[in-house]
């Protein structure tokens, strides 16, 4: 994968405060896995380290400056797998949305969302990537990387447009974990 970003769609001047990322289909149609997920100004820094957690489920609308939320619960395979890693900008953390598959109509389980509200007075964020986990003597963990997604924004945690949408973003060649961006 090249080196940069993926970019956001947003002809508006005032920036988008909520996003919504959406894992819809992973390389081995099994649970999603992720160390960062990381949103950028135009300068190229990231605005969204250190969010904090909501209860899962809590509605994009209710979220306070600074939080995020899952779309629904999920087990977490261990403690050290939570899904506030993907803003602590360490790379030896990571989340794994465990015990998850695809429903039978083959759209994935809510657990899969992460919505973000940006902290108040955030830059307008211009590009994003993500950050893949597993090593290379982890090779069970390349069937956890997304392949089809999607990035929502929202002026109001109600009402979405699409920023960003990848499908079949390639099937992942080795083990080692991958940034995923546009280059």
């Amino acid at each position: 994968v090249k080196e940069g970003t993926l970019v956001v769609e947003n002809t508006h001047a005032q920036p988008f405060s909520w996003f919504k990322f959406i894992v819809r289909e992973t390389w081995g149609n099994c649970n999603a896995q992720l160390q960062e997920l990381a949103l950028y100004d135009a300068a190229g820094n990231r605005i969204n380290l250190n969010l904090s957690e909501r209860d899962a489920g809590t509605a994009a609308s209710a979220l306070r400056p600074g939080e995020f939320a899952c779309g629904g619960t999920y087990a977490y395979p261990s403690v050290t797998e939570k899904a506030d890693r993907l803003f602590d900008d360490d790379p030896t953390t990571k989340v794994c949305f465990g015990g998850l598959q695809p429903k039978a109509d083959w759209t994935m389980p809510e657990s899969r969302i992460i919505v973000m509200r940006l902290p108040d007075g955030a830059a307008k964020v211009a590009s994003y990537n993500f950050r893949t986990a597993g090593t290379e003597t982890q090779a069970k963990f390349a069937r956890r990387r997304p392949v089809t997604w999607t990035l929502e924004s929202s002026f109001d945690g109600e009402n979405w447009a699409l920023a960003d949408e990848q499908v079949n973003a390639g099937h992942p060649t080795e083990n080692a974990s991958v940034w995923y961006n546009g280059g």
